[in-house]
């Protein structure tokens, strides 16, 4: 089990390297070059889109309970926040974005079949 393995903080580092490469997969089929595919790419992979994709994830209640239990675990995550985060609204911001890191990390390593229909739901990932 992942979450006896790893604390929090490093499945998020391990999720937030999974979310970025569906980000850049969803994006590679369109007609751009690089500096376009990447300036698409940050815009959601930024904290401020990932708390916004967590939020919907939460709302559309697309997580069983051992999915929201490691949400919460990632989002109360001891974490070191970027003094650009350093308010209470910046500081929820990089917690709900480190909680959607921290379980697509676990599920990265637990079920890619079901992180494929996680990210599929929040638009990160190509339809086949």
């Amino acid at each position: 089990d992942p979450k006896s393995m790893y604390n929090a903080a490093t499945l998020a580092y391990l999720g937030d390297a999974v979310w970025e490469l569906f980000l850049r997969r969803s994006h590679v089929g369109q007609p751009l070059n690089l500096a376009n595919y990447r300036m698409k790419v940050q815009r959601q992979a930024c904290a401020e889109a990932q708390a916004k994709f967590a939020k919907n994830l939460l709302k559309a209640k697309r997580l069983n309970k051992m999915e929201e239990s490691i949400f919460k675990w990632g989002k109360n995550s001891r974490i070191t926040i970027p003094t650009k985060y350093n308010n209470s609204r910046g500081r929820l911001i990089y917690t709900e974005a480190t909680a959607l890191e921290a379980l697509i990390g676990y599920l990265y390593l637990t079920d890619p079949t079901r992180l494929l229909s996680i990210m599929s739901s929040l638009g990160a990932a190509e339809s086949d």
